[in-house]
């Protein structure tokens, strides 16, 4: 037992749950191949887990190796997704896309082709005229031109475009505003950012209006055509970035992403990545936040991680990064997941420590055993009592340190090798527990005979004297 780092009774702890569970067998061997490099001894079995989750309630020092342990396997796993977050999607890092850029003379280094657009008047004398009044009438709600308006008013812009309407009959001049450059080209700003906000399917209504409003605007008004075509490329660029970044939206439908990817370019794409690879990095950096805050509930601190493993979210981004990349990227995520269930699991279980030991600590003080009464004994006492006192004499930080040596034992089995060192860890144990059945001793008889059942055989006093 040795080469294990064991001694007899973390052993035969370790030995039973083998037994019980077929904890060291060829499946459980599987389980450990299947995670790869990341793999503890107790990804094995469940009830090595359960078997983690207890030692670290009870028992600060092995709950402190244990934390230490996952820690590193966390750490390792979230460079391993970094890594190849890198390779497919590009380093994060500054870049013109991350920039908000918008419609407007305050678009830098686009106000001077805005200005110019903002300065010149539509003529509604035109059939592309009259189709933006009919557009702004009938297609576009009421909400979004008060949005708009209130974009106005608070930059202290009005419509400088007055419609002049004579009575024919009375002859009296009425004046009314019609919206200008800059109005239509608000609303359609407000009109793409609900669109961006919305189902898919009212958000491809939204984006098909604004497309009808601008390229009647485009067609009346030729600088606003300049302008556009001078922002389009990084205009399409930011917008591709926030589609990646809302990728993994439910409402964010698979065959809407196959099919906008379909039409982008190489920029585009590139933008999208860069979005999608924020979001992730946020997404993991959420998770190691709410990982084992008790005020988070154990359900909800993996519910982003998990979400980034579903179903829609693979084909989603298989579309955009293909399906080489995708399987590689979701590989390590899923070991990142499975990382972060275990520090979980090892934090919120180890924060119990301080109640269970505030249980053991009163339960002392309100009881005596036999076992106290013998320690606290006269030292000169009957030969009989004599032998029982040296058998039970050890005092309860004794004991502590022995049940300490033992669990600390059994966590670093559990989460001291990854891999194939675990993979060979859990192969000799399971073959050293089939040649050495652990030991089960009876009633000890001191004495004559006199003190028969007294303690319960103790294997640890075999090994920790």
């Amino acid at each position: 037992m040795e080469e294990l780092g064991l001694n007899q009774p973390s052993f035969n702890q370790l030995a039973r749950l083998s037994e019980a569970e077929n904890a060291t067998g060829a499946s459980a061997v599987s389980r450990l191949k299947d995670i790869g490099e990341d793999a503890m001894v107790v990804d094995a079995s469940p009830m090595f887990k359960q078997t983690l989750d207890n030692i670290v309630q009870g028992s600060d020092k092995a709950a402190a190796i244990a934390k230490s342990n996952v820690k590193a396997r966390v750490s390792d796993a979230t460079q391993k997704v970094s890594n190849v977050l890198d390779k497919s999607m590009g380093k994060p890092g500054a870049s013109s896309s991350r920039a908000v850029v918008v419609y407007g003379e305050n678009a830098n280094p686009l106000d001077g082709f805005y200005k110019s657009a903002y300065s010149k008047p539509i003529n509604y004398a035109e059939e592309t005229g009259q189709e933006i009044l009919r557009t702004l009438r009938t297609r576009v709600p009421e909400r979004f031109i008060k949005k708009a308006n209130e974009l106005l008013k608070a930059g202290n812009k009005e419509s400088k475009q007055i419609q002049y309407t004579i009575d024919d009959a009375t002859g009296n001049v009425s004046i009314s505003p019609l919206p200008d450059v800059r109005q239509i080209d608000y609303i359609t700003r407000v009109i793409s950012r609900m669109a961006r906000n919305s189902e898919a399917e009212i958000g491809i209504e939204l984006g098909t209006l604004v497309r009808d409003l601008r390229g009647s605007l485009r067609s009346n008004v030729k600088e606003y055509d300049a302008a556009l075509k001078t922002a389009s490329r990084n205009i399409s660029e930011r917008e591709a970035r926030e589609f990646g970044a809302n990728l993994m939206r439910p409402n964010v439908l698979r065959d809407e992403v196959r099919e906008l990817i379909g039409d982008m370019g190489q920029a585009e794409v590139g933008r999208v990545k860069e979005g999608l690879r924020q979001y992730i990095d946020d997404t993991i950096a959420q998770t190691k936040r709410t990982v084992g805050n008790p005020e988070v509930a154990e359900r909800e601190a993996y519910a982003a991680i998990k979400a980034l493993s579903s179903r829609a979210s693979r084909e989603k981004v298989e579309a955009v990064l293909g399906k080489g990349q995708a399987d590689e990227m979701f590989s390590e995520i899923d070991k990142l997941a499975k990382a972060f269930e275990l520090q979980g699991s090892v934090t919120r279980n180890s924060a119990t420590f301080p109640r269970q030991l505030q249980r053991e600590a009163d339960q002392a003080a309100l009881s005596q055993t036999v076992l106290d009464r013998l320690r606290n004994a006269p030292a000169q006492q009957p030969t009989v009592l004599g032998m029982a006192k040296k058998i039970v004499e050890r005092t309860p930080k004794a004991q502590r340190e022995i049940i300490d040596r033992k669990n600390i034992e059994i966590v670093n089995a559990l989460t001291q090798r990854q891999g194939k060192e675990a993979v060979k860890y859990l192969e000799k144990l399971g073959k050293t527990a089939n040649m050495k059945k652990p030991r089960l001793l009876g009633p000890t008889r001191i004495g004559a005979g006199m003190v028969r059942g007294l303690l319960s055989a103790n294997d640890m006093d075999q090994v920790y004297p």
